[in-house]
């Protein structure tokens, strides 16, 4: 875990509006690049980064989960239940619902 912070650069994700933007700060030249800009129809409800499986997860307005690499491709629409939120830990994406409930995806079997 160490050694991620020695690293002469940072990769990081910011959630606009209606885009999500994946970033890249370099320590070395201390020079920001934008690496990928993602652009979505509806408005960004809630955002998270699995980075271990190279994936985001964004919930838009009204409640529709799509799954995107890195680079920006898309990889797959959820179309089975109306998120509100959604966050990660480890290998797990984890989605919050209107009711309150909690599904949970593990990315190990995608």
């Amino acid at each position: 875990m160490a050694d991620r912070y020695r690293s002469e650069e940072v990769r990081f994700l910011t959630a606009e509006k209606k885009s999500l933007k994946v970033w890249t700060y370099d320590f070395k030249d201390f020079e920001l690049y934008l690496d990928t800009k993602i652009e979505l129809k509806k408005p960004v409800r809630s955002v998270a980064v699995c980075e271990g499986q190279g994936l985001i997860a964004a919930v838009t307005s009204p409640g529709k989960t799509t799954l995107y690499g890195l680079n920006g491709e898309e990889i797959e629409k959820l179309q089975d239940k109306s998120f509100t939120a959604v966050g990660s830990s480890g290998e797990n994406l984890l989605f919050g619902t209107d009711e309150g409930g909690l599904c949970t995806m593990n990315l190990q079997y995608m």
